[in-house]
């Protein structure tokens, strides 16, 4: 038999008990009583920090999956999405950089959800996984803007004036 312990009232309960009945895919916080009277012990910012980092480390494919959905609801975007359909690679597809799942932080090497086409929402098919740096560099940027940005950077940086070392330029 699983049990859980509701953070309030420290009582333990069966996973599968009316009292801490799962609603969606996340599990119930806290007990069904300590839930409904309002007497939800508050977590600290460091509390927060330490559960996010325990739930990346058990399941971080769940973790994106429910984070997801909710910017899918938020921003009114399709979802059809399910856990299977999250596979967190061991390297960056993008840079070849190690991703580091689980650290409790968001750093470059940490996994991120990216939507191929940005007009999509989160549906079979237009989802990947990368490291943050590789989607924060892409944003919601098309291909044809992403082109544009190297062509100018190429441009750019081939017609810049040749510098010198400054222990050369004093000479």
């Amino acid at each position: 038999m699983d049990c859980v312990v509701c953070p309030s009232c420290e009582l333990k309960f069966d996973v599968d008990s009316e009292e801490m009945r799962t609603d969606g895919p996340m599990p119930r916080r806290f007990c069904h009583p300590c839930d409904r009277s309002g007497k939800k012990k508050a977590f600290t910012n460091e509390e927060s920090r330490l559960r996010m980092k325990e739930r990346m480390l058990t399941s971080p494919e769940k973790v994106m999956l429910c984070d997801a959905r909710k910017r899918a609801k938020k921003k009114g975007f399709e979802f059809n999405l399910d856990e299977s359909d999250i596979v967190i690679p061991d390297t960056c597809p993008v840079f070849g950089i190690p991703l580091f799942k689980g650290n409790g932080l968001q750093c470059p090497n940490s996994p991120s959800l990216d939507r191929l086409d940005s007009k999509l929402g989160y549906v079979k098919g237009n989802v990947v996984v990368i490291s943050w740096k590789a989607n924060d560099t892409k944003g919601d940027s098309t291909l044809a803007e992403i082109d544009a940005v190297i062509r100018w950077m190429e441009k750019t940086i081939t017609n810049l004036p040749a510098q010198q070392p400054e222990s050369q330029q004093a000479a």
